[in-house]
């Protein structure tokens, strides 16, 4: 549904003193092939846009014995006839359903290395009206006679020059394994592994750098989540093997039943086998690593505490300053660890916040070239977190926390560029619902003003701006919309009504947002304002659905 535009957005938009510069055009970016949702992550000054692309048509399958036998339950619960299984082809809604099945996280197939993975997630650059698919770990398999489709590939950053950066999982192959010990199977078993979990990666031209953590053991683990020009890269490592995963590791993995980087993994399921920390990465233009600078966490756990504590690097600017999040006491008990917000800078872990009592946790998520940081903090309330964004100035030290729609409006601030114009997503609904969808905005800190980015656009667009991550100083804005779209089923073909008319849905496709030089603001009508009580956090369910596994509020979670 296209949010009608009010005349107070026309009049906040005079307030910004730029009403013939600042109406939006949508340009939709097109699609990676044989995908059918598409995402945004982050451009830069030249309007170059990096995102990911997902839901996959004609997805390749190994025909394994969990298929193939007749008594397999996989096989029975979706429908796989044997006419399929000597074709080697599956039709439309067997492939739908294997794949579901087999990348359910509620069932034991996504944890059992005996069963293939599905990764379906690509990443994209479009630069110069083309889109491109950019391959960053993912190998040829000639049994599939196609790439394995097992890897994870998110680009979160690119920078001037055309460096992107982001983070990459390692391709899952299948191996025959020959079990011993009492319990071992008299055939070779098949298992599916993979050399590690991520890596931080940069590509440029087509080349491809990883950038490995300090700690490689059963692989390691390694993401980059912005670069900037001068090519400082932030992200996070692994440092260190957890002492419980170790011992768990030595007492479970014998190289029996499975291969211990196997065993390892299929642990990992359950269990976080490292010490994760934040880095800043310097690297040159061919892509090597010159230095890095490693950062603690906020605090130095007591010796009674033994939790996973964990901190991350979202972004970094020219100067080397990066931001994040990561675990830290709530300050009226030491013994409360929350994440909150951070600032890393000269080696040296600071807490953004002075007083961690008027809140229950945040994250950092960009820093611009001035010091201004955004991102969003969290209180309590009603059984769940609800958020507001902020802009912190590391010059001063003064943090604000800007009303948005309506003064319970949740948000979170996406990223900032280096005019003062923070993006991010905030509750728009005026409803007693506890669902309340959320929009794009738009933030000018020089005049404390918010508008809504789908009133900048045409009355009669067919997009619906639900997500922004990024902003460049050309005040040129990437983002994810919902639009109707033609259904399409698990082999790209037409979904057809008994009228034999298409189908629709809606679905999220990848848009950058054009400044109009001379634009004027269209006034599609007022609002209406029904009376309302703040219910706490919610969203869109089908939003929840659709971008729930994304888990990306430009670069928040990687």
């Amino acid at each position: 549904m296209k949010f009608a535009k009010s005349t107070i957005a026309l009049s906040l938009m005079l307030s910004f003193g730029y009403a013939n510069a600042a109406t939006y055009e949508i340009k939709e970016i097109p699609n990676v092939k044989d995908h059918r949702q598409q995402f945004s992550t982050a451009l830069n000054n030249v309007g170059e846009v990096v995102g990911i692309a997902r839901s996959s048509v004609n997805f390749p399958f190994y025909f394994e014995n969990y298929i193939t036998n007749a008594s397999a339950s996989i096989r029975a619960n979706c429908g796989i006839s044997d006419a399929e299984i000597s074709a080697g082809q599956l039709d439309a809604s067997s492939a739908s359903c294997l794949k579901s099945t087999l990348s359910n996280t509620s069932g034991n197939f996504v944890d059992s290395p005996s069963y293939q993975k599905i990764g379906d997630v690509v990443s994209f650059k479009y630069s110069a009206g083309e889109t491109t698919q950019t391959t960053l770990t993912d190998v040829f398999v000639e049994e599939l006679n196609s790439l394995s489709r097992s890897t994870v590939e998110q680009l979160n950053d690119i920078n001037n020059l055309g460096f992107a950066a982001g983070t990459a999982s390692a391709p899952y192959r299948k191996i025959s394994f020959q079990q011993t010990g009492e319990n071992a199977s008299e055939s070779p078993i098949t298992l599916f592994e993979r050399d590690f979990t991520s890596r931080a990666t940069v590509i440029n031209n087509g080349n491809v750098l990883t950038i490995a953590p300090k700690e490689v053991t059963f692989g390691g683990v390694s993401a980059a989540t912005s670069i900037t020009d001068n090519n400082f890269v932030s992200g996070y490592q692994s440092v260190s093997v957890r002492e419980v995963a170790q011992t768990t590791i030595e007492n479970d993995c014998k190289g029996e039943s499975l291969p211990e980087n196997v065993c390892a993994w299929s642990l990992a399921q359950n269990l976080s086998l490292y010490d994760l920390r934040p880095v800043v990465w310097s690297i040159d233009n061919e892509g090597n690593v010159l230095e890095k600078s490693e950062y603690p966490l906020a605090f130095t756990p007591k010796e009674n505490q033994n939790g996973n504590y964990v901190a991350y690097a979202s972004a970094v600017n020219e100067m080397g300053v990066a931001v994040g999040y990561g675990d830290a006491p709530a300050t009226d008990n030491d013994n409360v660890i929350l994440k909150f917000p951070l600032l890393f800078k000269d080696g040296t872990t600071i807490q953004i916040l002075e007083d961690n009592r008027d809140y229950d946790g945040g994250y950092a998520t960009d820093i611009n070239n001035q010091g201004l940081v955004v991102g969003h903090l969290q209180k309590f309330v009603d059984r769940q977190y609800n958020d507001e964004f902020f802009v912190y100035d590391i010059n001063t030290g003064e943090i604000k926390t800007p009303t948005t729609f309506y003064k319970s409006a949740q948000s979170q601030a996406a990223a900032i560029n280096d005019n003062g114009y923070v993006v991010g997503v905030a509750e728009y609904e005026l409803t007693t619902s506890q669902i309340r969808r959320k929009h794009g905005f738009l933030y000018d800190l020089n005049t404390d003003q918010v508008l809504d980015l789908n009133d900048l656009t045409e009355c009669q667009s067919k997009y619906e701006i639900v997500e922004v991550s990024d902003i460049n100083n050309n005040n040129q804005i990437s983002a994810t919309a919902i639009k109707t779209v033609n259904v399409v089923n698990a082999l790209g073909e037409p979904v057809l009504d008994d009228n034999g008319n298409n189908v629709t849905t809606t679905q999220p496709v990848a848009v950058l947002l054009e400044p109009i030089s001379g634009g004027q603001i269209d006034d599609c009508g007022e609002l209406e304002e029904p009376s309302y009580e703040r219910q706490g956090m919610s969203t869109s369910i089908w939003l929840l659905a659709t971008l729930s596994f994304f888990a990306v509020i430009r670069r928040r979670f990687i």
